[in-house]
Formats: C-alpha cells, sequence, structure tokens
C-alpha cells in the first residue's frame, strides 16, 4: 500500500515538471568557462552597439574568470582603444604578445594594432611641434690684411720728406708769357617771356586753313540750295500758271519729276552747309595761338615765334 501510494506521488512529480515547465530538481551550477562565455557574449553586444566602455569591463571580467581565453584580453584591447585609451589599450596589447606564442593570429593583429598606435603618435607629435627655425647663413668673417713686407724704419731723417704740392681753388686761368688771363664769363641769362599771338602754328596752321576751307564750302552750298530752291520754286509757279488743257501729261509728270530733284538737291545742299559751316566755326574756334618768345642774345633780345 506504502509502496503505491510513493509510487502516485513520484509519477505526479514528473507530470507537474513535465506540464509546467519546471525542473524537478535543483539546477546545477554554471563552470567558469561557461559563465566567462555568458559574460563575454554581453560584451560583444555592447561592442556591436557601439558602448565600448561596458564592452571593455565585461571583457575584463570574462578574462578574470577566465584567465587561459586570450580572446576576451584582446577585446579589452580593442575596446579600450576605441574609446581612445591608449594607455590602457597598450598595456593590454603588450600582455596579450607576452603570454601568446608567436604563431597565433592574435599575434600578429596585436602587431599590427601596436605599430598603428606608434605611427599614430608620432604624426601627432610632429603637428603639435613648432617648425624648426632654419640654419642661421655663416657670416664671413673679414680678411684679415696682409703684414706689410717693408720694414717702417725707426726714425726717418728730414731730409727723406719730400713737402707734397699744396691744391688751390683758384680758378682756372691760362698763363701765357707770364700773364694770367681771366677765363670768359657767360653771359646772364634772361628771363625768357612768352606772348601768346594769335596765328597760325605747325598744328594750328592746318586746323584753321580747313577751318576756312569748311567755311567757304557752307557759303558754297548754301548759296547752291537757294538757288535750286528758287528754280523749283518757279518751276512751280510755271507749272501751276499753266492750263492742264495745254500741256500734255507726259510734260506734267516731267516736270514735276524735275522739281521734286530741284527740292531734294537744294534739302542735301543746304544740310551739308549747315554742317560745313558748323565744322569750320568749330575748327577756327579751337586753333591754338602762336607762341612767341623773347630769347636773350649777347647784343640785346631776340624775338622767337613758332610757327
Amino acid at each position: 500500500m506504502l509502496r503505491g501510494i510513493a509510487l502516485v506521488l513520484v509519477l505526479s512529480g514528473l507530470c507537474a515538471a513535465h506540464f509546467t515547465g519546471r525542473p524537478a530538481l535543483a539546477a546545477r551550477a554554471l563552470t567558469a568557462q561557461e559563465e566567462a562565455s555568458v559574460v563575454a557574449k554581453q560584451a560583444m553586444d555592447y561592442y556591436a552597439s557601439g558602448q565600448f566602455a561596458l564592452a571593455a569591463e565585461l571583457y575584463r571580467k570574462a578574462f578574470r574568470i577566465h584567465p587561459t581565453q586570450t580572446d576576451y584580453l584582446f577585446g579589452v584591447a580593442r575596446s579600450e582603444q576605441r574609446l581612445g585609451r591608449v594607455a590602457e589599450s597598450r598595456a593590454a596589447f603588450q600582455q596579450l604578445l607576452a603570454v601568446l606564442p608567436a604563431s597565433d593570429p592574435l599575434t600578429a593583429k596585436a602587431r599590427q594594432a601596436l605599430d598603428a598606435m606608434k605611427l599614430d603618435e608620432e604624426a601627432k607629435a610632429r603637428a603639435v611641434a613648432p617648425p624648426a627655425k632654419p640654419a642661421e647663413a655663416a657670416t664671413p668673417k673679414p680678411r684679415q690684411p696682409a703684414a706689410e713686407s717693408a720694414q717702417v724704419p725707426d726714425k726717418v731723417k728730414p731730409a727723406d720728406v719730400q713737402p707734397k704740392p699744396v691744391e688751390t681753388s683758384a680758378p682756372p686761368a691760362a698763363v701765357k708769357a707770364g700773364k694770367v688771363e681771366e677765363a670768359p664769363k657767360k653771359p646772364a641769362q634772361m628771363p625768357t617771356v612768352a606772348i601768346d599771338k594769335p596765328g597760325v602754328g605747325s598744328s594750328g596752321g592746318s586746323r584753321r586753313t580747313a577751318g576756312w576751307a569748311a567755311a567757304a564750302g557752307g557759303v558754297v552750298l548754301a548759296i547752291a540750295a537757294g538757288t535750286m530752291a528758287g528754280a523749283a520754286a518757279s518751276d512751280e509757279s510755271w507749272l501751276d500758271g499753266h492750263d492742264a488743257r495745254n500741256i500734255t501729261r507726259k510734260q506734267a509728270i516731267s516736270s514735276q519729276e524735275s522739281i521734286n530733284k530741284l527740292w531734294t538737291g537744294a534739302a542735301v545742299s543746304g544740310g551739308v552747309a549747315v554742317a560745313a559751316g558748323a565744322l569750320g566755326a568749330w575748327l577756327l574756334g579751337s586753333t591754338p595761338p602762336r607762341r612767341a618768345a623773347l630769347l636773350p642774345q649777347p647784343g640785346g633780345v631776340a624775338l622767337a615765334i613758332r610757327f
């Protein structure tokens, strides 16, 4: 009877454990390797998400739990390197090289990381260091004068000293037959006086001539225009005074064409005459005056005029 009750209780416990998912017996404790693996898995997740400080802490914890797993120490070095902690990262890489054989793949990676850190530090040092001063050019020393070969006598006799001729600042003179002739004096310069007179210069002459020619041409054209205008008016009066029955249609058309030509010629001649007159007035008005000057001469002055 008791055995049956115990068997029922055991079967009930097994069924309860099966349907509820709870173990009937207590869970066994994790080994150090398994615990370090769980911590390292968390560190890998933090490293992948960019939380390098937590990753470095968990990798260091996993390495303390399982010191023979060098991958955890490599994770510590990489996390510290990403954080910019150069000293901690270098210490971890050096510790890794101390425990790993040369043939291990992590050894080459650690050495490459250390070399890269060294190059980075050297580049930063060069960027911070002030530029070197250029070498100063060597200043050439003055050459010492060569020693004179001649010996200076201890005593100089009065006869050995030759008197030097005394230079005077006397005015130059010509000595002839014991007489001194003075150099001819230059005549005193007289001031030059410029006089402006209306006239024709080298360039003013051509301008004035062109001005008069343009004015004369304008007058001639004006007379021609007046003559043609008068002829056209006279022809129009003649044409208007005749009865249309006395002339043919052809004569009327020819006379009107002649009158139109006369009016056109008068208008063109008048316009050209006005332009020529304006040009002539401008040329005559802009002609420069003639320049004259008083020049000193030995016997008086002379009037110089520039043409």
